[in-house]
């Protein structure tokens, strides 16, 4: 197969001015001549069924091409065939060619794949321009390149092709990607002009080209089954968020998010996870209207090249790393300021704490000393009542045990030398 490129983009990343934005051409079979670009506007819903017209053996006549030895070696066979703007919609006959390997039936009204399922030799497929709304054709073990662009596929599923490396099924009407989780093989992959949503579902170790534009993608997932991707075009979709790109990323080097809606720089800094990324397309986004646009960008991407096609001078690399170490050394401080009257406030916390649990054990101590002085004053009060008790009944009694000293009229009875002075009686 012989090499080809996205003409948009020089080698270094940097927008070609001049060439058309996307797939720089179709590629062609070695040896083989170029059939010329497909031209034509995609039919409308409001056209007519076109008429049936089986593909004859006179319609082979003169598109039949390129002899070459069949697999035993023993026999020629034709191997391509190119038949353009031919209004045929049925192509059964192929199924008697089964050693064709180049196949161009562009610009046709082919409904249906399914006899190309009898090539097994075929290499490379290219029905832009037609009417087909499924992948019905089993898979082709040989197939690098099938160009399904301008048809009516509502899925792509039935593509896993092990061999196919060019894909390309743009202006079509899938809402998302469902059947391409085993393209080992695939390095470019068209699919602009659908009616997609998100960029989950592609599976493909091997992708270095991922086309999108003109799709309604609001969200980046499953971007870590693309490690080997350079390029990503995005640009006119509905992104706002940038959220989905991850470090696996890490051959890609050039973006275009071009006529989006990012607004927030903090959007476009989430694309710094992205080790090689030179070049940044941004261009008709509300962000353009920032102050210092290119600026602000470069601080949040140092290492980016190129922005929306212009090569980042010295003097504004120079100043995107003045500013960006002014802000860092702004925020360093500020960090500290911050953590300094956190650690104050939280000592602040801390003694107002300790002050309140000194005080309590201050006031349970009072409470416990008056409580024992209480407990005192009871005890000493118990006693004086008991003694003053006693006092009280040793008066008014005699003294029965004779020693002189009881009180009251009775004591007397007896003289002063201890004889008794009885009563008459």
């Amino acid at each position: 197969m012989s090499e080809s490129s996205y003409d948009a983009y020089d080698e270094d990343g940097s927008y070609a001015e001049g060439s058309s934005y996307g797939y720089g051409g179709t590629p062609e079979p070695d040896g083989v001549d170029g059939a010329g670009s497909a031209s034509g506007d995609e039919p409308t819903e409001s056209e007519p069924e076109p008429i049936s017209k089986p593909l004859a053996k006179d319609d082979l006549t003169d598109a039949l091409s390129v002899l070459a030895k069949t697999g035993t070696g023993l026999e020629h066979a034709f191997v391509r065939l190119e038949l353009h703007d031919a209004e045929v919609t049925d192509i059964e006959l192929l199924a008697s060619y089964p050693h064709l390997r180049y196949v161009d039936l562009s610009n046709n009204a082919i409904t249906s794949i399914r006899p190309l399922s009898r090539l097994d030799q075929l290499a490379w497929l290219k029905l832009e321009h037609n009417a087909i709304k499924a992948v019905d054709m089993r898979t082709r073990p040989f197939l690098q390149v099938a160009l399904l662009a301008h048809n009516k596929l509502t899925s792509v599923a039935g593509m896993a092709h092990p061999r196919l490396a060019t894909l390309d099924v743009s202006h079509n009407a899938f809402e998302a990607f469902d059947g391409l989780d085993n393209l080992t093989s695939l390095e470019r992959l068209l699919a602009t002009n659908n009616e997609l949503t998100s960029t989950a579902g592609i599976h493909a170790s091997s992708l270095k080209e991922l086309l999108l534009a003109d799709n309604a993608i609001s969200a980046v997932e499953d971007m870590e089954h693309l490690p080997a991707l350079s390029l990503l075009d995005m640009q006119r979709n509905e992104l706002s968020s940038l959220d989905g790109f991850v470090p696996q990323l890490a051959a890609l080097s050039v973006v275009d998010l071009s006529e989006n809606h990012i607004e927030d720089i903090a959007e476009v800094a989430k694309l710094a996870i992205l080790p090689s990324l030179s070049s940044l397309f941004l261009y008709d986004n509300p962000i353009v209207e920032l102050d210092d646009y290119r600026l602000e960008v470069r601080i949040v991407l140092p290492k980016l090249k190129v922005l929306d096609g212009e090569d980042y001078t010295t003097d504004e690399i120079e100043e995107a790393q003045l500013v960006a170490a002014e802000r860092a050394e702004f925020e360093r401080r500020k960090k500290e300021e911050e953590e300094a009257m956190l650690a104050a406030e939280q000592q602040r916390l801390a003694d107002e704490e300790k002050a309140a649990q000194e005080e309590l054990a201050r006031e349970k101590e009072r409470r416990e000393a008056e409580a024992a002085a209480g407990e005192d004053g009871e005890d000493g009060d118990d006693g004086s009542a008991s003694n003053a008790g006693s006092g009280e009944d040793d008066e008014g009694y005699d003294d029965d045990d004779g020693d002189g000293e009881g009180s009251g009229d009775n004591g007397s009875e007896y003289d002063d030398d201890g004889t008794y002075d009885g009563y008459d009686y």
